[in-house]
């Protein structure tokens, strides 16, 4: 009975150690893809802090993000569009910018001052790209 323990004990750990390498971990490979994150909408370049809605009368919009995964000598564009508001057409582009993204940059931010007559009350959103694909968006609205 002796003779066999050993052998029988010597399969036993190799069949538990068999098998795949990754046994138990279920966690999905980290994507490689361009994103943003951590998007804040606010009315302040300072304290920042987070908002969905503004007044007529807010001096400037910023939008604040992270970056990741993004290559240096990519270009971010950001675009604000307003949605809906009286007297003006249906996803109207109010203005766009875009920056080249250097060796250290992992964090921008792109801002839009108000109009001279003040901000149309209505539905806004601001479209976040990396080398003209729409990678994200942040919608707003002003009211009165």
């Amino acid at each position: 009975m002796k003779n066999l323990a050993l052998p029988l004990l010597m399969a036993l750990m190799l069949v538990g150690g068999c098998g795949s390498s990754n046994s138990g971990d279920t966690a999905a490979p980290a994507s490689t893809e361009p994103k943003f994150t951590d998007i804040v909408l606010t009315d302040s370049e300072d304290d920042k802090p987070p908002k969905s809605e503004f007044k007529t009368d807010t001096a400037k919009i910023w939008v604040f993000f992270g970056l990741e995964n993004v290559k240096t000598g990519s270009k971010i564009k950001g675009v604000w569009i307003c949605e809906k508001a009286p007297d003006i057409p249906p996803d109207f582009k109010i203005d766009e910018a875009s920056v080249d993204i250097g060796m250290i940059d992992n964090m921008g931010n792109f801002s839009l001052s108000k109009p001279n007559n003040g901000w149309p009350v209505g539905d806004y959103r601001v479209e976040l790209y990396v080398d003209d694909k729409k990678l994200d968006e942040r919608k707003f609205k002003i009211a009165q």
